[in-house]
């Protein structure tokens, strides 16, 4: 430790010097950043709450997920991204979990039903948010493509039929395959 830190690494990578704790926090506000993370979840919940209702929307309350972005970021700036309607067809547990797991998106809902929005939480600024949220936008496409990939060819055959290939996945040395576990589940 020492009285040096650092700023934000886009906007003030430089070395900064500091006189005391004091000093270190009025700096670091003057970048944005918000050293506690009661306030920056708090703050980063205000946010998105504000960008799904402009959509007509909401977000499911989901105190990890709030937690793990507030954990992230340390000047937290929510934006809003979109994608195609024709995604909804997909298994809605799909949807959020690629947007929750994955990229760490909030999912916006409307009564129950998902809305082709989601908001995610950049650290920094609001510079080129539209770039950012472009960008974002490309991604969650990309998973909900593959995620739909998956879902066709996993129901192209019945669930049983995929049984042997659970034969040639290791579960553990001594207790043999996954095929050897699910046996062993079905006797239980």
């Amino acid at each position: 430790s020492g009285r040096t830190t650092r700023g934000l690494r886009f906007q003030s990578p430089e070395e900064i010097r500091v006189r005391d704790s004091k000093d270190l926090l009025e700096r670091l506000a003057r970048q944005g950043v918000i050293p506690d993370v009661g306030e920056r979840r708090e703050r980063i919940r205000l946010g998105v709450d504000a960008l799904a209702r402009e959509v007509g929307g909401r977000v499911s309350d989901d105190p990890a997920l709030l937690r793990e972005v507030a954990d992230l970021v340390e000047a937290p700036s929510p934006l809003r991204g979109s994608f195609e309607e024709k995604f909804l067809a997909l298994p809605r547990q799909v949807l959020v979990e690629v947007m929750r797991r994955h990229q760490r998106y909030f999912a916006v809902e409307n009564d129950e039903r998902l809305l082709p929005f989601f908001i995610t939480v950049r650290n920094g600024g609001g510079e080129g948010m539209d770039l950012v949220a472009h960008g974002n936008e490309q991604v969650i496409r990309a998973r909900f493509a593959d995620a739909a990939y998956f879902i066709r060819k996993d129901l192209e055959k019945p669930l049983e039929a995929h049984l042997p290939r659970l034969a040639t996945l290791a579960f553990q040395a001594r207790l043999g395959s996954m095929l050897d576990k699910t046996v062993r589940i079905e006797h239980l």
